[in-house]
C-alpha cells in the first residue's frame, strides 16, 4: 500500500540520516553534522523553488524540479567546492600527492563539504517523494550515503576518493541535462563524464 510505502521511506530516511550525520559528526563533530542538516535544508529549499516554477511538468516521467535541482548541486554546487578546495591547497597539504593520499587531518575545510553537500542532496529526496522513491534509486542512495560516510573515515586518500565522488555528482548533473535538453551533443556529454 502507499502508506506502508511511505512509513517504509520515511524510516529509510530516518536511517540513512543519522548515518550521514553521524559520519559527519564523528569525523568533525557537531558543526559538520549541522553542515549536512544546512546541506539538507538548502537542497529543500531549491527543489521547492523549481517545484514552484515547474509546477506538475515532467521530464522521462520524473517531476521537472527534481532534474533542475541535479543540475544546481552537480554543475554548480560541487564545482565551486572543488575550485575552494584547489585554492586552499596550498596553505594544508604537501602539493597535490599530498592532496590525493593523504588523509583528512590536512584537508582545505571545503573538501568536507563535498560530502556534507552530497548527503543533503541525497536525504532530500526522502522527503520531497510523496508515495517515496524507487526501488532503485532508494538503493542508488543508500549506497551514495555509505560510500561518503566510508569516505569520511578513511585514513588516507581523501582528496582522491572526494574527487571521485565530486565528479561522479557533476556526470549525475550531466545526465539531468540529457534530459532537459536532449540533444546529440548532451548525450555526448554525459557519456564522455561518465568514462
Amino acid at each position: 500500500s502507499i502508506m506502508a510505502t511511505r512509513l517504509f521511506n520515511v524510516a529509510l530516511a530516518a536511517s540513512a540520516t543519522a548515518a550521514a550525520m553521524g559520519a559527519a559528526y564523528a569525523t568533525r563533530g557537531p558543526l559538520a553534522a549541522a553542515s549536512v542538516a544546512g546541506w539538507f535544508a538548502l537542497h529543500v529549499t531549491i527543489a521547492k523553488m523549481y517545484e514552484s516554477a515547474c509546477g506538475s511538468r515532467t521530464i522521462a516521467d520524473y517531476p521537472g524540479w527534481s532534474w533542475l535541482a541535479s543540475l544546481w548541486h552537480g554543475l554548480l554546487a560541487m564545482p565551486i567546492l572543488v575550485s575552494a578546495t584547489v585554492l586552499l591547497l596550498p596553505t594544508t597539504t604537501a602539493g597535490v600527492d599530498g592532496f590525493l593520499r593523504e588523509g583528512w587531518e590536512r584537508m582545505p575545510w571545503p573538501l568536507e563539504h563535498v560530502h556534507y553537500a552530497i548527503f543533503g542532496y541525497m536525504l532530500k529526496d526522502f522527503t520531497l517523494y510523496p508515495a517515496g522513491i524507487e526501488l532503485g534509486y532508494l538503493v542508488h542512495h543508500l549506497i551514495t550515503i555509505a560510500g561518503c560516510t566510508l569516505c569520511l573515515h578513511l585514513p588516507a586518500g581523501a582528496g582522491l576518493t572526494t574527487l571521485n565522488g565530486a565528479q561522479a555528482e557533476v556526470s549525475s548533473s550531466l545526465f539531468s541535462v540529457r534530459h532537459v535538453w536532449p540533444s546529440p551533443p548532451t548525450r555526448l556529454l554525459y557519456y564522455l563524464s561518465m568514462s
